[in-house]
């Protein structure tokens, strides 16, 4: 998955696609995503997956359209495997990025029907088989001690898609909300040698400190041009400091400030609310949704912002009270959250407009009204700019 744009002039310039964008080498790729149109199990889409939202690319060249999940993770290992193989004697950085765990749910003829959680266990297990066949090369090439790989996902699950959408377990909310359920996500950092097995972390951690912490490591220095939001987490990897390295995290949801944590209290201004089980009901039979949906996506503004402490009280179960010590920590965090929003500027928003532009369109072949192409072994794609 790549979802950060196309094309910007024409419908195969690819110029917002990764290969455009720094990455040396772009093999197989999603760059729209994996959707429920996609599905073509016919559990959903009865009439098979939507060719207009459906497109495998090598680089930028489509090979598939709509693309086909049977051997998708397969194909993505061995693209990761060949990289990885070619690139051994130098350094390099690989970015992974899964086709699961998003809807619609999909698994490899060697692991459909495996699971006894159903479709989502069986994509679960061939995502792990997937990470375990990438980590078991690095360990064969003796490069493992001299490795971080990252494993982490963007968002808490999509729970209004019944047993296909996954779980927070006890945490509160999913996907589209600010509640611990939809912004705290398993992440996990293997190192060999460096990092010592079965260290957990409590501090309070961004994935925007991914890119300043790889730098660090690296020896690389990061442009001053601009402003980074993340900071180097690379002494806490190390285990030589528990303190958090943030004093405040600010959350957003396209351009509208949504929440602000700062040490173990978070304070809500407003979210997507999280959907009663009477809707969660309505919406499945036998556990399978009927559609794709958020619960009330739009957001429901608090009249008085929700205060909690989420180290006590992870489920947010409990606003705090504002009186006493809690009232200093409240006010202090809507000052800093003020200061903060009253000095933020946006940046010129590069892709408003492109789906309304009929051109941009991705397709295998105009010559064709349904665009539905199968070109993977009989096109060399583009080499990256």
């Amino acid at each position: 998955k790549w979802h950060l744009g196309i094309n910007r002039e024409n419908n195969s310039d690819g110029h917002y696609l990764p290969g455009s964008h720094g990455f040396d080498y772009v093999g197989l790729n999603l760059p729209a995503g994996n959707e429920w149109d996609c599905d073509d199990t016919g559990r959903h889409m009865v009439a098979g997956p939507v060719p207009m939202r459906c497109f495998l690319y090598d680089n930028d060249t489509i090979i598939q359209q709509p693309f086909d999940h049977i051997n998708l993770t397969q194909r993505f290992t061995e693209n990761a495997q060949s990289f990885i193989n070619k690139n051994k004697d130098g350094p390099f950085f690989f970015y992974f990025s899964f086709a699961h765990m998003h809807t619609s749910m999909f698994s490899g003829v060697n692991f459909s029907g495996r699971s006894r959680r159903g479709m989502y266990g069986d994509g679960v297990m061939e995502m792990a088989w997937a990470v375990g066949e990438v980590i078991d090369l690095v360990k064969s090439l003796h490069l493992a001690e001299n490795t971080l790989a990252i494993f982490t996902s963007d968002n808490g699950p999509h729970i209004e898609l019944c047993l296909e959408g996954g779980t927070a377990g006890a945490l509160m909310g999913g996907k589209g909300s600010f509640y611990e359920g939809g912004i705290r996500v398993p992440t996990v950092f293997w190192w060999p040698g460096q990092i010592a097995a079965g260290t957990v972390s409590y501090t309070l951690t961004s994935q925007m400190d991914i890119l300043p912490t790889v730098a660090e490591l690296a020896g690389g220095v990061l442009p001053d041009d601009r402003e980074y939001d993340g900071v180097s987490i690379a002494d806490i990897l190390a285990q030589t400091s528990t303190e958090d390295p943030h004093d405040y995290l600010y959350f957003f949801f396209a351009r509208e400030l949504f929440a602000v944590r700062h040490g173990p209290y978070k304070v809500v201004f407003q979210s997507v609310m999280v959907i009663p089980e009477k809707f969660l009901t309505a919406n499945c039979t036998n556990g399978i949704p009927k559609s794709e949906y958020i619960y009330a996506s739009e957001p429901v503004i608090f009249e008085e912002p929700l205060f909690f402490n989420v180290d006590e009280d992870p489920n947010e179960l409990f606003t705090l009270p504002i009186t006493g010590e809690n009232a200093d920590i409240y006010n202090n965090t809507m000052i800093i959250a003020d200061l903060f929003w009253s000095g933020f500027e946006f940046g010129e928003a590069l892709l408003d407009d492109v789906y309304s532009v009929c051109g941009l369109q991705p397709c295998c072949d105009t010559s064709k009204l349904d665009c539905v192409c199968n070109y993977e072994n009989s096109v060399t794609p583009r080499q990256c700019r």
